[in-house]
C-alpha cells in the first residue's frame, strides 16, 4: 500500500516538476505525469474532481487584500490574475472570496503556466510589459521570471525576515504595495 503521506508531501514537488517540464496544463497529460512520477494510478477522473473540489471552496483572502483591490480599482488600474491552476476552480474561488469583481482579465494553466514567458505576455495582454506589475509569493515564477521579460515584480511573503528579503521589492503586507506605486 502507499504512503499516503509520504504522497502528498510529494505532490507539491510533482506539480513543480510539470510546471517547468510542459507548457499548459492538460487534465490527461497531467494525470499521466502525476502518475509516473507519483506511483499512484491518478485517473483523469481524479484531476476533474480535484478540479471540482477546489470550485466548492473559498481560500482564505491574505491580510489586506480587499483594501489594495479596492485602492488599485480607485486609480483605475488594470488587474489580472496569473494562475497556474484551471481556470474553471480559479473562477470560482475568486467568486467564493468575493474579489473576482475587481479583477479585468483570468489568465490560467489552460493556456500557459508559469514560468512559460508567454504566461506573463498574455497577462500582459494589451499593456506594454514594461508597464506591468506582477504581484506575487512565489520568487521564482512572480518576480524573478517576469523581470526576466521586463516586467516589474513585487515580492509578498509575509513571514520574511529582514535579513533574508532577496529583492528591494519585497513587502510582508500587501497594503505596503501602495507606498510603492503611489
Amino acid at each position: 500500500m502507499y504512503d499516503y503521506l509520504k504522497f502528498n508531501e510529494s505532490k507539491l514537488d510533482i506539480i513543480y516538476k510539470y510546471e517547468n517540464k510542459f507548457d499548459r496544463l492538460d487534465i490527461k497529460l497531467f494525470s499521466e505525469f502525476f502518475t509516473k512520477e507519483s506511483g499512484v494510478h491518478i485517473t483523469e477522473k481524479i484531476i476533474q474532481d480535484w478540479i471540482d473540489f477546489n470550485c466548492n471552496i473559498s481560500t482564505n483572502l491574505f491580510e489586506d487584500t480587499i483594501e489594495l483591490l479596492e485602492y488599485l480599482k480607485s486609480k483605475n488600474k488594470s488587474l489580472a490574475v496569473r494562475t497556474n491552476f484551471f481556470l474553471k476552480a480559479q473562477c470560482s474561488r475568486m467568486k467564493n472570496t468575493k474579489i473576482f469583481d475587481y479583477v479585468d482579465d483570468i489568465y490560467a494553466g489552460d493556456s500557459y503556466l508559469k514560468p512559460n514567458i508567454n504566461s506573463y505576455i498574455e497577462a500582459a495582454s494589451n499593456y506594454p510589459i514594461d508597464k506591468c506589475v506582477m504581484i506575487g509569493d512565489n520568487l521564482e515564477y512572480d518576480v524573478l521570471a517576469p523581470r526576466r521579460l521586463g516586467m516589474d515584480s513585487i515580492y509578498y511573503n509575509p513571514k520574511i525576515s529582514e535579513d533574508e528579503v532577496p529583492i528591494k521589492e519585497t513587502v510582508k503586507s500587501l497594503i505596503k504595495i501602495k507606498d510603492i506605486y503611489n
